[in-house]
């Protein structure tokens, strides 16, 4: 059996409650029509960066930390949303509860938790 029950926030894509304990191939249709050029991990969330400047989160989203316009869970990688979708990014960074995003203009953008101020805002 190649999963282990815990508590997971679904970092990985997995139903609720499972880790897996070798690496496994991510699959999702928004993903398989991509060339994905970057990820990065925060403490309990992903974020996937396409060579077009398309940027994808999936996993705990308590504080809204994957920008998909709610702070629900979530289980498979959804686009993030907002104006950062109609914009080219070409970095992606992941704080604990906090993401950040870098268009080719040169801006950044923040989204998630501010508790200490790392959003910038």
């Amino acid at each position: 059996e190649n999963k282990i029950k815990n508590k997971s926030y679904k970092s990985v894509g997995l139903p609720p409650g499972n880790n897996m304990a070798f690496p496994a191939h991510l699959q999702s249709s928004l993903l398989s029509q991509e060339d994905i050029v970057y990820s990065a991990s925060g403490a309990e969330h992903n974020l996937i960066l396409s060579s077009s400047g398309k940027v994808f989160a999936f996993g705990g989203n308590d504080c809204g930390q994957c920008g998909v316009g709610d702070n629900k869970n979530v289980f498979k990688p959804l686009q993030v949303v907002g104006d950062i979708s109609k914009l080219r990014v070409v970095d992606i960074a992941c704080g604990c509860d906090h993401s950040l995003f870098l268009t080719d203009k040169g801006y950044v953008y923040s989204v998630g938790s501010s508790e200490y101020g790392q959003l910038g805002l």
